[in-house]
């Protein structure tokens, strides 16, 4: 999608139309995952997705080594991720990603809100960078980002030389926060 603005820059024509939830799967365990643990009687997944578009984000990806779990999920995009972590989540969804940019969250924070999603994509087109996360007084919260596909070489050459840390390869980039006042959304599941 493209934008044109007077002050323009190739971070500016593009706009965030796709997302992913990474996913995992539980450690390797064969319990089900946070993604499907209820919350507020549906699963965790389902709920942030829900956020996600109704920000205006029409397509969801879920990074996740076991995509049969999440086959019955409409509007969803399961995407087999065979290394754990979710740098390589995030590396194997932007390699397929058609979007300029892509909004990153974790599946094990359902506390996301939509005004959340809707301030960092606002952030984002506003004052581009190559990563924009969202910061609360804890601290940087890079699974709840906006990236740009220009990064995947540098996600690459971190999986690469073993360095999965996605703050410390996200803060090596041109990186902005977003700050937020409210801790609570961003507090993950208690299931770790």
């Amino acid at each position: 999608m493209f934008r044109f603005s007077d002050e323009s820059s190739l971070y500016d024509f593009y706009t965030t139309d796709e997302a992913v939830i990474l996913a995992g799967s539980g450690n390797g365990s064969e319990s089900a995952p946070a993604a499907l643990e209820l919350v507020d009687g549906q699963p965790a997944i389902a709920k942030i997705a829900a956020k996600i578009m109704a920000a205006g984000i029409p397509k969801v990806y879920i990074a996740t080594d076991r995509p049969e779990l999440y086959a019955g999920f409409r509007g969803f995009f399961p995407v087999k991720v065979s290394d754990p972590g979710p740098l390589a989540g995030i590396k194997a969804i932007l390699e397929i990603a058609e979007s300029y940019t892509l909004l990153v969250l974790s599946c094990d924070a359902p506390g996301i809100t939509t005004d959340i999603v809707e301030r960092l994509l606002v952030e984002a087109e506003k004052k581009p960078a190559q990563v924009i996360c969202a910061s609360t007084a804890s601290g940087d919260h890079p699974l709840c980002s906006v990236v740009n596909r220009g990064i995947l070489p540098s996600v690459d050459l971190a999986l690469e030389e073993n360095r999965p840390d996605v703050l410390e390869l996200f803060r090596s980039l041109d990186f902005r926060t977003v700050e937020f006042d409210d801790e609570r959304p961003f507090k993950t599941s208690s299931r770790k």
